[in-house]
Parts: structure tokens; sequence; C-alpha cells
């Protein structure tokens, strides 16, 4: 069984022409194994800010940063339901430039399936004899600096057909150099072929992983984001770098996810992630407006409403999480209990929640996240206030 499956993947990477060693690795290690994966959903990894599915619109179905579809923009069948369709010219989604797409601070992953209808677009301009650059999730612009990619970030198919995440260089192009980029080996993108491709910037390093294996990592080194452009998915906003293809599913995390955590998302495959059912929350109720105070071991009394198509009752209170790019919260849901909190006959679930790290002052989206016994995925935020520790002032 194990040697007609290494003959098996080995047919596959001659026919597909999967030139890099780490892809056929890791269908090798499939085949050593002789172990078959079942694609199932994931639930979604909590730090999630916005998730484009793709599925016939541009909406962000977590957090609102709902993408403008610019120019030939399509949707065709994807890798889970539809996918953002990409013809290599002018099209694009752009989603804007909130405050909680402003990630490069602090840890943050990028993730998305991608399939290449062609190595090649209409950008001459940025294109080799195998390729063209074509960009996944970009948010890398400054019309104030002579050199591209200097502010920002992007993850791309490079022209010499290999993925790259990189940001912006310090007076220098940050693309290919190795302090501000991380890529897979040369060569390893082929078209019709579907890849998940997932980015992680944690504390100094920068990672790569594709169809869940690790493709690359490096030290961090100087980096320049301002914050000035807007998140692009399937071009850049000065050398176009336009995808011919598709992209599906793309998802950017306030945080760096686990290497545990790739692997689950590309085995999930067609399955994909659960989809978040927004709901509405209060936090600290009959306090308006809330006001936390940043005390690592305050509890934060939150409210999670029920309606007409959702039992809040039923979530499970082991589930609960916190997040948020400021509130960076943590811990799992200690007292729960029934209450109609906001007097229209239905039970709703109030919650206490222990602060487990340090939070930063000023305004902020506090966020949470849960499943109920179904397992079923929610998510509901509230705008807050953190203020300083009572015994701060003297």
């Amino acid at each position: 069984m194990q040697r007609a499956l290494i003959r098996l993947v080995a047919a596959l990477a001659k026919s597909t022409r999967l030139a890099s060693s780490i892809l056929v690795g890791s269908l090798a290690s499939f085949a050593m194994t002789g172990t078959l994966v079942a694609q199932t959903p994931v639930t979604p990894s909590t730090g999630m800010i916005s998730w484009w599915p793709g599925d016939g619109n541009a909406s962000d179905i977590v957090d609102g940063n709902n993408g403008t579809i610019v120019g030939p923009v399509g949707f065709a069948p994807g890798k889970v339901g539809l996918a953002f369709s990409f013809n290599g010219t002018t099209g694009a989604i752009d989603a804007g430039n909130a405050a909680d797409l402003q990630v490069s601070a602090g840890d943050f992953s990028i993730e998305a399936w991608v399939y290449y209808n062609s190595l090649f677009n209409a950008d001459t301009g940025v294109c080799l004899p195998m390729g063209c650059d074509m960009s996944i999730v970009d948010k890398m612009f400054d019309p104030s600096l002579a050199l591209a990619n200097q502010n920002g970030w992007r993850l791309m198919k490079q022209a010499a057909n290999y993925f790259l995440f990189c940001l912006g260089g310090v007076n220098t192009n940050g693309c290919g150099i190795a302090p501000q980029s991380v890529f897979s080996p040369v060569g390893s993108v082929s078209a019709g072929i579907w890849y998940h491709v997932v980015a992680v910037k944690a504390a100094s390093t920068i990672s790569l992983y594709v169809n869940g294996v690790q493709a690359g990592q490096t030290t961090l080194g100087g980096f320049n984001d301002t914050n000035q452009a807007d998140l692009l998915i399937g071009a850049n906003a000065v050398e176009g770098s336009h995808t011919n293809g598709l992209i599906d599913e793309a998802t950017i995390y306030n945080r760096a996810l686990s290497a545990a955590e790739i692997s689950a998302l590309y085995n999930a495959g067609s399955a994909g992630k659960y989809k978040l059912t927004p709901v509405s929350i209060i936090v600290k109720p009959g306090v308006s407006p809330p006001v936390l105070t940043r005390e690592a071991a305050e509890e934060i009394r939150v409210a999670i409403l029920s309606n007409a198509n959702f039992d809040a009752t039923q979530i499970n209170s082991d589930t609960i999480r916190t997040a948020g790019p400021s509130v960076n919260l943590r811990g799992k849901g200690g007292r729960c209990f029934p209450q109609d909190v906001d007097g229209d006959g239905a039970l709703d679930l109030v919650c206490d929640v222990r602060a487990g790290e340090s939070i930063t002052d000023g305004s902020t989206i506090f966020v949470l996240e849960a499943k109920t016994v179904s397992g079923q995925a929610v998510r509901g935020q509230q705008e807050i206030t953190i203020t300083g520790r009572s015994s701060d002032k003297h």
C-alpha cells in the first residue's frame, strides 16, 4: 500500500511539475504514513481580524472591512465555495485602511488559497521569461518614495514563480532582501494547482508556509510601514502585479498562527473554516460607555445576547475567548449564567472573563469569540475604553 502511494506521489509530482522539494517532501511524508486526512471544517483561530471568503461578494464576514471591487473581478468555483476571479489585467479588491488592518507593529498572519490560470499577466514591467509578479494580499504603497516596496507589506507570487512575504525596506526595496523577506524555493509555483499560503510575523521572525509546511523563515530586520496603504487582494497599488487566477478565503489575524493551526487550516481543504456567526455583546452591562481599568486580574462581565435566530445560552463557556489588537486579553469563561439583559424576553448569557495579559490605554475594540455546544462559531465586538489602574494615581 505504501509503495503504491509513493509511486502515485512521484507520478503526481512529475505530471504537475512540482519543482519545490518542500512540496514534494510533504506529499512523500503523507505517502509514508499511509494516512488519509479527513476534510472537515476547522474552527477559526482566535485573533481573526477580517475574512473575505469571496462567496459572490467582497464582504468581510468578521469585522465589516468590506472590500470594493475595482475593475474586472468576478467569482468562480473556488477551493471553498466561490472565490475571487481575476484575469490579470486591472482587477482588485480594495478593503481600505481601517485601524485594525494596521497590524505590522505587532504579530500578525495572512492566509489564503490561490490558483493560477497562468503564471503571466498583462503587467509587462514586472515579468520575467518564466512568469510575472502577482500579489495575493498586499498593503504596500507610498507615493512619496522613489522605489517600490519601501512602506507596508505584501504576500505575493514573484515573477520567478515562488511565494514571497516581505515588509517595506528602509531606503531600499524590501521584497527580495533577506532581512525583510522570506520565500519558498524558486520555481515552486505552477499554474493549475491550488496552494494554501500563510505568512506569519512573530516577534523577531517572519515565516512562510505553503500547503501546511514551513517553506521558509528568517530573522526580521528593520522595516518600514507607516500604514498609508489600503489592503488590496489580487494586486499592488504601485506595480500592478495583477493576479491571473483565483484567490479564496483571504484572512488576516492579529497574532502569529502556530504551525499546528496552519496545518489544520490546510488539512480542512475544501471544507474550509466554520463561518463565524456575528452576535451582539454588551461589555459591562449597565455601564455606558464601558471603561476597563488596566489591571491584569480584573474580571470583565460580558453579556452575549440572544435573538430570534440565536440562543446565547447554548454557548459552551469553555470556548469563550477575547481578542483585539490593543486589548489582547485571554481567558476562559469563568462564571456564566442566563439572564435577560436587554429586556426582550429572551435569556442571554452573562459571563465573567478574567484578563490574562496587560492591556493598552485608549479606545479600542473588544472582541469575543466562542462556540456553541453544537460547534457553531460566533463572534461579537464592542468599542471600549482602557484606562490606568486606580493605584497608578498618586
